[in-house]
């Protein structure tokens, strides 16, 4: 009967590295490659209507707290993008683009 020999070779220890360091590598280019947000593709189907969504829903959407939300609720209803881009600004718009669904107002 065949015994099994767990002491590796310094060629095989040599390889065995290289495939670990080469399974890290491919994790940290995997974490690179996520999107800045970090929600992902998932968290994206989540929109919510600015122009109906009650004050509690509009806190949910990043970058949109209890202050902006009362804005948001204040200043319906919303033509178009370019209004809720002056009112969020460039860097909070950019945030919460993926969750904003913008119905035309009176449908």
């Amino acid at each position: 009967m065949p015994t099994f020999d767990p002491v590796f070779s310094p060629r095989e220890r040599l390889a065995l590295r290289w495939i670990c360091w080469l399974g890290l590598l491919a994790l940290a280019w995997a974490q690179l490659r996520r999107p800045a947000d970090g929600w992902g593709d998932a968290a994206r189907a989540i929109r919510i209507d600015v122009n109906r969504a009650p004050l509690a829903e509009l806190r949910a959407i990043p970058g949109v707290g209890p202050v902006t939300a009362a804005e948001l609720v204040r200043r319906r209803p919303f033509a178009g993008e370019q209004e809720l881009r002056e009112l969020l600004g460039d860097a909070r718009w950019r945030r919460a683009r993926p969750f904003v669904a913008l119905d035309a107002p009176g449908r």
